[in-house]
């Protein structure tokens, strides 16, 4: 975080407890675009797409991981070799991040290519999410860089 950047909104801590206030409705038309987007974004990750994830899905600063399609393809590569195969989203709640962002905060699930469970099953996970001209982007990772 730079000096001129407020806070984020919640602590890792409160998203990972679920101290949240209520989620926005998942009909709302912010809600429901954010939602239709992390489907966008696991549909990239189960094709393997690292070219989708770092051109229409990630967006971090400077200094922070997965930068280049190179750092996604890297990531892949190991998800793969420890026998991912493919995700499922098993649950969403979007919530106001600050004043130009939405909180995905949700449980997933991941896949060995035969359709086995990799334990374990219905992991928390959460994003942030900011539109951007050319659309939403996942700009941070508040339990992972939140730490």
């Amino acid at each position: 975080m730079t000096r001129d950047q407020a806070p984020p909104p919640y602590s890792a801590e409160a998203i990972e407890r679920g101290d949240l206030p209520r989620g926005l409705d998942a009909a709302s038309p912010p809600a429901s675009a954010v939602i239709a987007f992390m489907h966008n974004y696991f549909r990239s990750w189960n094709a393997k797409d690292a070219k989708a994830l770092a051109t229409d899905i990630y967006r971090f600063d400077p200094g922070r991981p997965l930068q280049t399609q190179a750092d996604i393809q890297s990531l892949l590569d190991k998800t793969v070799a420890d026998g991912w195969d493919y995700s499922t989203l098993d649950a969403i709640d979007i919530y106001p991040w600050g004043d130009d962002g939405y909180l995905a905060r949700g449980l997933y699930s991941r896949f060995t290519a035969d359709g086995g469970p990799m334990p374990p099953l219905n992991r928390l996970t959460a994003y942030v999410i900011k539109q951007f001209p050319d659309g939403f982007r996942i700009t941070d990772l508040p339990m992972v860089y939140a730490r």
